[in-house]
């Protein structure tokens, strides 16, 4: 495949350029009125606005705010992720993800490549969405339209989440302020790209709500890369007393997304992913003095259909509902003090048909499970966070399995700093459980033990001055226990364990209110050396520039080395992959004029045009799979 390596290299120097000559303007011209019309957070530069969030127990997850999602002009989570430290992403097409591997899906630091199942589970609200069958996350189930944050937590947390060594999990819009906004947008771009999102919330008293719908649709960059995505949401609260708040939240969508086979010879059939989901949560939340927390029921409905598959195999139909409560409550005692407990339980309900061409009986599949895991933290702060302080901590999540029977995760952590300088220092021992792939999949399924995670981590952050921050976060995975059966009807067993370690490191500066810079990077060692989706060196860098008073550059550039692809099978007692990808440069620009919309009976607009992969570089995240060339999009936000 030609690489096109000298462009980006060129594409890059010309952006620090034009980001240098920003600076130079604006140190230049003494005008401050610009950075006037912005709140600290749009002029942070990407790809990570909130910035690494460190708790109390050690544990780290980076946040991608609503307005980075805005200005990277990202039309799904995998989008979003684009130049977040230590993600990796792979996709077919512009808009739908095909399936939940190689044609859709996130890794973060290495890890989340196994199939069927998966390490990273993906999460709306706090609760699992993903393959009901093959226990993997299916990203178009997560639509972009609902998040007003996107949480990437990274490594085992036992305090943060159940199942699994790392999670995506979206944080629903909500209205926080009095008042009421309706905003509407469409863009159209290359490829017959079209999309357009309704969104409406409001704020009176102790009631708030927001509603809103998406729908994105494309041709596709080749044929048969078509696909579309639609979404409609809503998030409603109401505070009983000055104590107690209800809240429910429901989700539904309906997407597909084409497979368009490999360049070289074509696939004849037209494979076709289809994902419907509905989901619905009532939470009962408390604050108080002493203590806070939440319980939260939920209850959602997944199918997808593989259509017209390669092979013998036709048609693929999986179902599953899941169903459950999740409790959690944070004790406060005592001076410094917090006792943090809860309790999950989850019941997963998953049912396939399988029908093929050769006119074979259909295969049917249906069973169940249900996990119950009880989970307690101790954290102590010694000192005062406005100069020496410490925060110990230790704590237990016992998971209980009613299928593969039950394991511990315990956790302990120290977090330390003095005035701008802070440490972490986190040890864990993930627990991740197979699903129900191998009940349908081989024999003696049920007698397989989960696969274990022994995670450890160190970091130190550093507030130079409010304009420049910086992190660096060294980690280490051993995996032992992994699941795999030798060919499609094989016995399973747990055998072997895999190595993971790495540095990942960000910079953030605002050497003006009205532009900022970011970049980062991430390193991994890995054994074995074939590890899929898991890179030696990726770097991102990213600038947003608000100049002329009401224009706005947004700017992002993201480097990944070559790396194994497609996914790991599971189907093999000794899996290989050969298959690689070779390394690539993209750089992709959002320029947004915002302009008083009051003509068009609106408070304020937004008028855009944004280019992807402006250096035009040939790239794939799987062999054969060729992405876009360069593409270009415009269109228009307003706010009523």
């Amino acid at each position: 495949m030609k690489r096109r390596t000298g462009s980006g290299v060129m594409a890059l120097a010309m952006a620090l350029c034009l980001c240098g000559g920003a600076l130079a303007a604006e140190q230049g011209s003494g005008d401050e009125k610009s950075g006037v019309l912005l709140k600290e957070e749009v002029v942070v530069a990407s790809p990570v606005i909130e910035g690494n969030q460190v708790s109390r127990y050690g544990g780290v997850k980076t946040v991608v705010g609503q307005e980075q999602i805005h200005d990277l002009n990202a039309q799904d989570v995998t989008n979003a992720l684009r130049t977040t430290p230590g993600v990796t992403i792979s996709r077919y097409n512009v808009i739908g993800s095909f399936g939940g591997g190689e044609g859709g899906a996130v890794f973060i630091r290495g890890m989340g490549s196994g199939r069927p199942g998966g390490e990273i589970k993906t999460t709306i609200d706090g609760v699992n969405l993903g393959n009901p069958v093959f226990n993997h996350g299916l990203m178009d189930l997560m639509p972009i339209d609902p998040a007003g944050q996107i949480e990437v937590i990274k490594g085992v947390q036992p305090t943060e989440q159940g199942s699994g060594f790392g999670g995506v999990n979206i944080v629903p819009k909500r209205m926080a302020e009095d008042g009421y906004q309706t905003k509407v947008g469409s863009s159209y771009g290359s490829f017959n790209t079209f999309t357009e999102t309704v969104e409406h919330g409001g704020k009176e008293g102790a009631l708030d709500y927001y509603l809103g719908q998406g729908y994105r649709h494309s041709d596709g960059h080749r044929a048969k890369s078509y696909g579309f995505l639609n979404d409609v949401y809503g998030n409603i609260g109401y505070e009983l007393n000055k104590n107690w708040q209800v809240r429910a939240f429901a989700l539904g969508s309906d997407n597909k997304a084409a497979d368009p086979g490999p360049d070289v010879n074509p696939n004849p059939r037209n494979e076709l992913y289809r994902t419907t989901n509905s989901l619905g949560t009532i939470t009962l939340s408390n604050a108080f003095d002493k203590a806070n927390g939440e319980i939260k029921l939920y209850l959602s409905h997944i199918e997808a259909k593989w259509q017209d598959q390669s092979g013998n195999t036709k048609n693929t139909t999986m179902r599953g509902d899941n169903m459950g409560i999740k409790a959690k409550e944070a004790f406060t005692l005592w001076d410094g003090g917090e006792i943090l407990t809860g309790l999950d339980f989850d019941r997963a309900t998953g049912r396939s048909n399988v029908n093929y061409d050769n006119g074979a009986t259909p295969t049917d599949f249906a069973n169940k499970y249900t996990t119950i895991s009880p989970r307690m933290a101790v954290s102590q702060l010694f000192g005062d966070k406005n100069g020496l302080y410490v925060i110990p901590s230790t704590g237990v999540r016992y998971f209980d399995n009613s299928i593969f029977g039950s394991e511990w995760a315990p956790h302990a952590g120290l977090v330390a700093g003095y005035k701008d300088t802070e440490a972490h220092f986190s040890v864990a021992r993930g627990v991740n459980y197979p699903g129900l792939e191998v009940l349908a999949q081989g024999r003696n399924g049920s007698e397989l033990k989960p696969e274990i995670m022994h995670h450890m981590e160190v970091g130190l952050a550093q507030t130079f001055t409010k304009e420049l921050k910086a992190d660096v976060t060294f980690f280490q995975e051993h995996g032992d226990n992994r699941y795999v059966r030798s060919g499609f009807g094989g016995v399973w067993q747990n055998t072997g364990h895999y190595e993971m370690q790495g540095v990942e490191g960000n910079i953030n500066w605002a050497p003006t209110s009205t532009l900022s810079l970011y970049t980062g990077f991430t390193w991994l060692s890995h054994s074995p050396q074939n590890l899929p989706y898991a890179p030696d060196w990726t770097a991102s860098a990213g600038g947003n520039w608000m100049f002329l008073k009401d224009f706005k550059l947004s700017v992002d550039a993201q480097y990944v080395d070559s790396m194994y692809a497609l996914t790991t099978t599971r189907a093999s007692l000794s899996p290989t992959n050969s298959l690689k990808v070779v390394q690539y440069f993209l750089l992709n620009a959002k320029l947004a004029w915002l302009f008083d919309a009051k003509a068009l009976g609106a408070k304020s607009g937004e008028l855009f045009i944004a280019g992807d992969n402006l250096t035009d570089s040939n790239y794939c995240t799987r062999p054969d799979y060729p992405m876009p060339g360069i593409g270009a999009t415009v269109g228009m936000n307003l706010t009523f």
